[in-house]
C-alpha cells in the first residue's frame, strides 16, 4: 500500500523536472536566437517526444493552438538524448533546426525534411557546416543532412557565451541518467545512434556529375571521375 502511495509522488516530480527541461533547452533557443539570427525568430512550442533515430525535430504549424501567443511551430526532443550525447552536439541540432525556423519564416523552405540550398548557406552564415556524413566533404543538400561546427565560427562562438559553469551544471543536474525517457517501466536502455555527428552516408548505386562550367549533367558509379572534354575540366558529384 505504502508503494502505491509513492507512485503519484515520483510521477509529479518527473513533471516538475519535465518543465525545468523546458526552461533550459528555451534558454538555449533564446540565446542563439540573439547571438545568431539578430533576435528575428519566432519562439516555438517545445514538446519531449520519442521519434526513431532523431534528436530534434522542427515542424511549422504544430502544437500552435495550445500556446496563446503566435508561435513558429513545434521543436520536437527526443529526451533519450539529452542525458548521454554531448551539450554541444545537442547545441548543434538545436541550432539546425532553428535554422529550419527561420527559412520557414522568412526564405522558400522545400518539401518535409529536404534541407536545401538556401538553408544550407544560413546554416555556414551561422557557424555550422552542412554535411550528410557529419564530417567534412559530404553533400550540402538532401533529404537527410547533419552538420559539424565551423571552426572560429559564430555557432562555436556563441556556444562559448552560453555553456557557463551555471549552465552546464544545470543541465546534467537536469538531465542526468535518470531523466524519465518514457511512461515509467519503458525506458530503452541506450537511444539510438546521434544523426547530427554520426550520420552514415546514405547508399547510392548511381551519382550525378555536374559540370560548372556548362552544367552538362551524367549519371554513374560514385568512385568515377569524370571530364568534361569541350570545358576541359573535371565534373563535380552531387
Amino acid at each position: 500500500m505504502a508503494m502505491m502511495e509513492n507512485v503519484p509522488a515520483r510521477l509529479e516530480r518527473k513533471k516538475i523536472r519535465a518543465a525545468e527541461g523546458y526552461q533550459e533547452v528555451e534558454m538555449a533557443y533564446d540565446h542563439f536566437n540573439r547571438e545568431l539570427f539578430d533576435g528575428g525568430l519566432p519562439g516555438c512550442v517545445f514538446t519531449f517526444r520519442h521519434r526513431a533515430n532523431t534528436m530534434i525535430c522542427f515542424v511549422a504549424n504544430r502544437s500552435v493552438q495550445y500556446c496563446s501567443v503566435e508561435a513558429g511551430g513545434e521543436v520536437a526532443i527526443n529526451p533519450q538524448y539529452l542525458s548521454v550525447v554531448p551539450l554541444l552536439e545537442v547545441a548543434a541540432a538545436l541550432v539546425h533546426e532553428a535554422a529550419h525556423v527561420w527559412q520557414w519564416r522568412f526564405g522558400t523552405p522545400s518539401r518535409q525534411g529536404y534541407h536545401n540550398r538556401e538553408w544550407a548557406q544560413k546554416m555556414e552564415e551561422i557557424g555550422l557546416m552542412p554535411s550528410d556524413t557529419g564530417k567534412p566533404g559530404g553533400r550540402k543538400v538532401g533529404q537527410k543532412i547533419g552538420a559539424y561546427p565551423i571552426a572560429g565560427g559564430r555557432f562555436l562562438a556563441a556556444c562559448e557565451t552560453l555553456f557557463t559553469e551555471d549552465f552546464r551544471a544545470a543541465w546534467r543536474n537536469r538531465f542526468s541518467a535518470d531523466w524519465p525517457h518514457g511512461r515509467p517501466g519503458k525506458r530503452r536502455s541506450s537511444p539510438p545512434a546521434h544523426p547530427v555527428f554520426q550520420l552514415k552516408r546514405p547508399h547510392k548505386t548511381r551519382t550525378k556529375f555536374t559540370c560548372e562550367e556548362c552544367r552538362v549533367n551524367v549519371w554513374g558509379k560514385p568512385t568515377l571521375r569524370i571530364v568534361c572534354v569541350p570545358c576541359d575540366k573535371l565534373m563535380t558529384a552531387f
